[in-house]
């Protein structure tokens, strides 16, 4: 019996089928803080199963029994699947995907926003939840947190330049790791409060689906700007690695933020092709 046939067995309970049109979530492997894509393929009780597929490139192999994030503010059951840890993994050669079997862990650091029903779609959590309200106040908490990010970028920088003015190559390093990442978090939040804006002016039916959001362009706006791997190693001061850590953290929420919004994308597509 293989890894993966043993972990299907031992998921006695019902698995379903995740039946939306299926679009790329973000998702963190911990505690590198390392970001993925993947695709949601079934959920029961206590597992889950994600699809890498072959397209994305920035990702590593995950190791068995690691722990990741995947950022779904989506209910199966009694379980959030937010947080999981790797139980198999499986290549499809006719798909060119790779499968993982993970099994959730109890753990919640946010309200859902969605459930998946008996047949394997989306739906609010709460009924009486208006569309257009919940992008709107993604949009506009996602600039919050980024702004949060810029805090601890812009209190790293005179920081930094206090401890390592005797660094080799502080000048290269004051501006490309820096300086121009700051010029990014800035740019990040401008389009993130204008694309609020545009929804508070009003869309047509106020549709994530009938408007020209490019979800590839949203999607950047969200990814991370701080290597974890690469900022630590570059700096090494405790103070500014408790920086580091707070904008992961922030980064987790802006991925929840993410999610939802492709799961309310996925569901307007649904409606519209309906």
């Amino acid at each position: 019996m293989t890894k993966s046939e043993e972990f299907t067995d031992k998921r006695h309970e019902q698995r379903i089928a995740y039946s939306c049109i299926s679009l790329p979530f973000l998702g963190i492997r911990l505690p590198d803080h390392i970001q993925f894509q993947f695709l949601l393929v079934d959920a029961s009780a206590s597992g889950v199963q994600i699809a890498i597929p072959d397209w994305v490139i920035e990702w590593d192999r995950f190791v068995d029994g690691e722990e990741l994030r995947l950022c779904l503010p989506v209910t199966s059951g009694e379980n959030t699947l937010e947080t999981c840890r790797v139980t198999w993994q499986k290549d499809d050669q006719a798909t060119n995907e790779q499968f993982v079997g993970l099994v959730q862990l109890k753990k919640s650091f946010s309200e859902p926003i969605f459930k998946i029903d008996e047949f394997g779609m989306i739906e609010l959590s709460n009924s009486g939840l208006e569309t257009r309200s919940l992008v709107l106040r993604l949009l506009k908490d996602s600039a919050v947190l980024k702004r949060g990010v810029l805090i601890y970028l812009e209190h790293f920088l005179p920081y930094f330049s206090r401890i390592a003015r005797d660094f080799q190559h502080y000048d290269e390093i004051r501006g490309f790791m820096l300086e121009d990442t700051l010029k990014l978090v800035k740019s990040k939040i401008k389009q993130l409060e204008d694309l609020h804006g545009r929804f508070v002016e009003g869309f047509a039916d106020n549709s994530l689906a009938t408007t020209d959001v490019d979800m590839n362009s949203l999607r950047d706006l969200y990814r991370s700007e701080v290597s974890n791997a690469l900022f630590k190693m570059t700096f090494p001061d405790q103070l500014l690695l408790n920086y580091i850590e707070e904008i992961k953290n922030l980064e987790l929420r802006l991925f929840t933020n993410y999610n939802a919004l492709v799961t309310l994308y996925s569901m307007a597509l649904e409606e519209s092709l309906g």
